[in-house]
């Protein structure tokens, strides 16, 4: 992927395309994104992290516009939207010049679709979610998981109330989305089998690993520092904060779910469920996935996680606890790093934009010109 850093030949659209296929593992839309705004704006790394500021400042609109639609108060909405900015899995997706802030914000878009049609019962939004669908799986072909969870929800919820019509209409949607897809991206097979043959083959001494993991990615999504990299006693400090805050949440929902394993009926779709009930399919998906070895090693980690974070997002602001009991337990998370999260982005900005150029180490693999 970094061969597109270099603009070559402005519009080779198609030439991305085939290359993606070809020797890549992803699908081609954010490069095309990518291409277009390095067209605008030059090729360089400011530019490129600018890009994933706006899907990310865009990410944060919509989520904002959902919790408005659910009725949220505003101080809960922006302090929400203050945590979810600020926790490592958001900052990773904004410092990777890869796909994955604009996979959260197609996230973000078919939540928002989605209460808005539990509200509102309008064919307009099912259709609304044909674009979103394929654009999501032309960013990222894991987004079939919550497009997924989001059509088994809304189906479930359809044939139950025997409102075959509008089930129709959700097939023609997706099936229009699968349409659009296979159009856009032919040859997709080809990045899905070589992304398959970077998996670790199944071991059952690395599996009580994976499961651990799976349950740290939880906590380690929110924590305001990288452990693999900050190994101090601020770092343990903020990792002690988000796990307080974290844990208590993990313990509420796997209560709820007890209580109600045995009454389906209970476990009703709504604008408020839907957020939980989505990302848990979508979580659990994840899991499975990891769990049976079918993705590698390193995707539990809260970059590859991060388009499943507008659920979380969305989920504490239309809690029932009162705004009193969920303000307060979210400063914690956002007050004492700040300066040591800004300084380093900052350091390595300000080279790039001054026009000054670092001495190369005497072991660089690429010396400037």
């Amino acid at each position: 992927w970094r061969y597109y850093w270099r603009l070559r030949s402005p519009g080779c659209f198609d030439q991305i395309r085939s290359d993606m296929a070809n020797f890549d593992i992803h699908p081609p839309l954010y490069f095309w994104a990518l291409h277009l705004w390095f067209s605008a704006f030059g090729v360089s790394l400011p530019s490129a992290l600018t890009l994933n500021l706006v899907f990310i400042g865009v990410t944060a609109v919509l989520i904002v516009a959902t919790c408005r639609v659910l009725s949220v108060p505003a101080p809960v909405i922006y302090a929400v939207v203050l945590t979810w900015a600020l926790t490592m899995a958001t900052r990773a997706a904004d410092v990777a010049v890869r796909q994955y802030a604009l996979l959260g914000l197609f996230t973000a878009l078919l939540l928002f679709l989605t209460v808005l049609w539990l509200q509102h019962n309008r064919f307009g939004y099912l259709a609304a979610m044909a674009p979103v669908v394929a654009a999501g799986i032309l960013t990222q072909f894991l987004f079939v998981v919550p497009a997924g969870m989001v059509f088994l929800a809304i189906g479930t919820t359809l044939v139950t109330g025997r409102r075959y019509g509008e089930l129709a209409a959700l097939v023609a949607s997706y099936a229009a989305a699968g349409a659009a897809f296979m159009a856009a991206a032919p040859d997709f097979i080809e990045s899905v089998h070589r992304g398959g043959a970077q998996a670790q083959p199944f071991s059952w001494g690395a599996l009580p690993l994976r499961a651990a993991a799976s349950v740290a990615a939880l906590v380690e999504t929110f924590l305001p520092l990288d452990p693999t990299y900050h190994a101090d006693a601020v770092s343990v400090a903020g990792w002690l904060m988000t796990a307080a805050v974290v844990i208590p949440i993990l313990v509420m929902v796997a209560r709820w779910w007890w209580r109600n394993r045995h009454d389906h009926h209970t476990i009703a779709l709504t604008s408020e469920s839907v957020p939980l009930l989505v990302f848990l399919g979508s979580w659990l998906t994840m899991v499975a996935l990891f769990l049976t070895f079918i993705d590698p090693q390193h995707t539990m980690r809260p970059l590859y996680l991060y388009f499943l974070t507008p659920f979380l997002a969305v989920r504490p602001a239309v809690s029932s606890l009162p705004p009193l009991l969920v303000i307060p337990a979210i400063p914690p998370l956002l007050v004492f790093p700040r300066p040591r999260l800004t300084l380093p982005p900052a350091a390595l900005l300000y080279p790039l934009n001054s026009g000054v150029r670092p001495a190369p180490a005497p072991s660089a693999p690429i010396l400037p010109p």
